[in-house]
């Protein structure tokens, strides 16, 4: 069920939530209907579902919208955006997280080849992003939130997925303080790249502390302008006046 126009203007940010694969993701997406923000929340393809998706009544969040994404496609990252702008009317923020042990967890079956996963979760993200600041430089203003849960090491069989989803997460460190650094060198003040860590706590704690981030316009309007990418713990308040 699609919310109407006339509803959608009461709310207050309008914000793109990748992805539906990651728990934590899904909790701040709850947190943010919560706090009367429109929520779209990005779902891979290969889970089968399509369209948006309306909570059931038993439940205590709102509706959350569900945009499908296939990560390996440059042109599912443009229709990503297009279907997000249609169904929320615009585009204030983004949050994209990446939890490697989280997406382990969510393989089922016969592993993909190597080459497939390292299209799923590097290309994939270089495509979205690429979209999100390309829209967020045009209309001058924007938040691309990335946050992520480091990968602990550990001793495997080179090859693995684990070996897989740790190199995949460097390549996302590294895409976040990319584009952080570009956003700093913009020279606009109302597009902005923060960058947050999560840890191994009480991840409610978390999911609230970066909802509200999120849901507040003035939030992250001073990352680092002029200096080095800085990644934030979650929590963290008033770091520096980063967040």
């Amino acid at each position: 069920m699609t919310k109407s126009p006339a509803i959608l203007e009461t709310m207050s940010e309008r914000i793109l939530v990748c992805d539906k694969s990651i728990p934590f993701a899904g909790m701040v997406a709850g947190e943010l209907r919560n706090k009367n923000a429109a929520v779209a929340l990005v779902h891979t393809a290969a889970s089968g579902e399509a369209g948006s998706l309306e909570a059931s009544s038993a439940s205590a969040v709102p509706a959350l919208h569900e945009i499908s994404w296939t990560r390996r496609s440059q042109l599912s990252a443009k229709t990503v955006l297009l279907e997000t702008r249609n169904t929320l009317l615009s585009l204030d923020s983004a949050l994209l997280v990446y939890d490697a042990q989280a997406f382990i967890s969510s393989l089922s079956g016969e592993l993909e080849s190597v080459p497939a996963l390292l299209d799923d979760y590097i290309d994939g993200y270089v495509f979205l992003v690429r979209e999100l600041a390309s829209l967020f430089l045009h209309q001058k203003k924007g938040r691309i939130f990335f946050a992520i849960r480091p990968f602990p090491s550990r001793s495997v069989l080179p090859g693995s997925s684990e070996t897989v989803f740790a190199l995949a997460e460097a390549a996302f460190i590294r895409l976040a303080e990319e584009t952080s650094a570009y956003f700093s060198s913009s020279g606009s003040t109302h597009v902005s790249c923060p960058l947050i860590r999560l840890g191994d706590g009480d991840d409610t704690e978390d999911a609230t502390w970066l909802a509200d981030k999120l849901a507040d316009p003035d939030a992250g309007k001073l990352v680092s302008r002029g200096g080095s990418p800085r990644w934030v713990k979650a929590g963290s308040r008033n770091i520096l006046g980063i967040l």
